[in-house]
């Protein structure tokens, strides 16, 4: 028998024979020449994804001829489908994505930053490229377009769509094996048992788009496209997102594949799945409040451990301490108060140093006065030691504390034993080339509007961590990756304990203003032992700052790293030790 008539006779074997044949040929013959040839292997990867369309072209030609291949062409290109389909095509996976996401951060969890941020137009470009390029176009001819009728006709819709659901999970196989492709990232069981879910899905919308394929190539397109905005895929540190979404698909398969629905009206089944998206809605929400809750009532008790509102006269001032011996007042920084400074120095409590922390005028308990320059933050350094009893103390001024630590140097320089300043907010002239490009103006909207809520804050942590630690840590994420495990709980500890942002929230407005209005000093008045740092990739630009106040100051030391940003990413040790060698000089002078 000739092959044509075994097609003729067989065609629907016929079809999944060729799409096997064509497809795992080429993706054999790419693991091949990888290694000599990466082009080429891009290139058998991507033809060999088309298995699907090309083996029904085949089929349809050798089984109906010209006329055959036009009606279905017909058939599977009718634009006519009603904007409803076409729209749930385009938002059902986003809905599931987004409650999977919401789900998984109520839990406790984190979802990595979006790439959509950072590309809004090159991300609704990418749209259009995944439905040509990224499976869509390859597949969906041949899956909904040829096999789903043919087997419906012998099967019923019910088991011809998990029947092909298996097939076509079948015909992933091979990718799982392939580096640089998503399966390989993905757990085979998760993926095998989406796909049953998903062709019971497709399956639904094609027979209720009267067997067009359009509808599918949007909904085939949605589902490879939406997972990268909202990154729901598996990861080394959690599968649960993923989860999540295959648990919503099968929910969702498992009710349309109901019985029951054979007599449901369209409106009822439009109210159904209206009340599925809605409780799924409601419930997200409700976890995602107790999470938020929870962890806000857990900042709040974080914030206020050890803490001890004292009366000065310049009026209440909110500290901690720790340790004994020299003393160092720890002035935070925006978005701080006693524990972020507890947290920059906290270390030196056990080198022999007594570490005083206190919250900086509009953070936590420490109230805003009418008067909250830098100059007046200054005086009230002086107030804390009085009510202390500490004639004098070495200052350390990290960030935004710097001005008011600088002022107190240059105000009451007979209560300062030494100064340091770490990557600190300072004047530069403007003749001086900046070590960073100032802020964008909506960037700086952006992120006022998003540190001056406790909610947006914490959403942002969950959803885009990367994004914030650039921005509000002025860190590259990159630098985290190799840093050490302590290192990293460093920095995530100072991101974190920013919330609640609402309890800082008039400190770090001031802090705003006093930024924008910093003026020249007589630094040169300064003697006092100074030790200044900065990295050079802080992304606010306290490098060169910090470089013109260290020329300025006489005899100060200036350490420059070249990487760390603004939370001196893989230097803290060294940062300490230096702190250290400074007070002990002291000491022994």
């Amino acid at each position: 028998m000739k092959k044509s008539a075994w097609l003729r006779r067989y065609p629907l074997l016929g079809f999944f024979a060729l799409t096997f044949l064509w497809s795992w040929m080429c993706w054999l013959l790419a693991l091949v020449v990888k290694t000599q040839s990466p082009s080429l292997a891009t290139v058998l990867m991507f033809t060999g994804s088309f298995g699907p369309s090309l083996a029904a072209i085949a089929i349809v030609s050798i089984s109906g001829g010209r006329a055959g291949l036009r009606a279905w062409y017909s058939r599977c290109l009718q634009w006519h489908v009603g904007w409803r389909w076409l729209a749930f095509a385009f938002f059902f996976p986003l809905v599931v994505v987004c409650v999977a996401a919401g789900t998984h951060i109520a839990l406790g969890g984190e979802i990595a930053a979006s790439p959509a941020l950072a590309r809004p137009l090159m991300t609704a470009m990418n749209f259009f490229l995944v439905m040509l390029l990224g499976g869509p176009l390859d597949e969906e001819f041949g899956w909904r377009g040829y096999a789903l009728p043919a087997l419906q006709n012998r099967l019923g819709w019910r088991m011809a769509s998990l029947g092909l659901g298996a097939v076509w999970g079948a015909w992933h196989l091979p990718l799982f094996f392939i580096d640089g492709t998503s399966q390989a990232h993905i757990p085979l069981a998760l993926f095998l048992l989406s796909v049953l879910a998903m062709s019971v899905l497709f399956a639904w919308l094609v027979n209720h788009t009267a067997g067009s394929v359009v509808a599918a190539l949007v909904l085939h397109t949605a589902i490879n496209f939406w997972p990268n905005i909202v990154p729901v895929l598996p990861t080394d540190r959690s599968h649960r997102p993923y989860a999540l979404v295959v648990a919503m698909l099968v929910l969702m398969a498992l009710w349309l594949l109901a019985p029951h629905r054979v007599t449901l009206t369209l409106s009822t089944r439009r109210s159904s799945f209206s009340l599925i998206l809605g409780v799924a809605f409601i419930s997200a929400a409700a976890l995602i409040g107790w999470q938020f809750h929870s962890d806000m009532q857990q900042a709040r008790a974080h914030a206020a451990q050890r803490s001890v509102l004292l009366k000065t006269r310049c009026g209440p001032i909110e500290y901690q301490e720790a340790g004994t011996g020299a003393p160092l007042l720890a002035v935070h920084g925006s978005g701080g108060g006693h524990d972020q400074g507890m947290a920059f120095a906290g270390s030196l409590a056990q080198q022999g140093i007594r570490v005083i922390a206190m919250s900086r005028f509009g953070y936590l308990r420490t109230p805003m006065p009418a008067d909250g320059t830098a100059a007046a933050q200054a005086d009230a350094h002086v107030c804390l030691l009085d009510a202390l009893g500490i004639a004098r103390a070495a200052v350390m001024g990290g960030s935004a504390g710097g001005p008011s630590a600088l002022q107190m140097a240059l105000r009451h320089p007979d209560r300062v034993s030494a100064l340091v300043l770490l990557v600190p907010l300072a004047y530069k002239p403007p003749t001086q080339t900046a070590s960073a490009p100032p802020m964008q103006p909506w960037v700086e909207k952006l992120m006022m509007r998003m540190i001056g809520s406790d909610f947006l804050f914490w959403a942002a942590l969950h959803v885009a961590r990367d994004q914030v630690i650039k921005t509000v840590l002025a860190t590259q994420p990159e630098l985290l990756t190799t840093a050490s495990r302590s290192e990293r709980a460093r920095v995530k500890a100072m991101l974190e304990n920013i919330l609640p942002v609402s309890d800082r929230a008039a400190g770090l407005k001031s802090d705003t203003a006093v930024g924008k209005h910093l003026q020249d000093a007589p630094l040169e008045s300064i003697r006092l032992p100074t030790l200044i740092i900065s990295a050079r990739d802080d992304r606010y630009g306290t490098y060169a700052n910090a470089q013109y106040t260290a020329s300025r100051i006489p005899g100060a030391k200036f350490i420059g790293f070249e990487e760390g940003g603004h939370t001196w990413v893989g230097h803290n040790d060294e940062v300490m030790a230096e702190i250290v060698k400074l007070l002990d000089a002291l000491g022994n002078s």
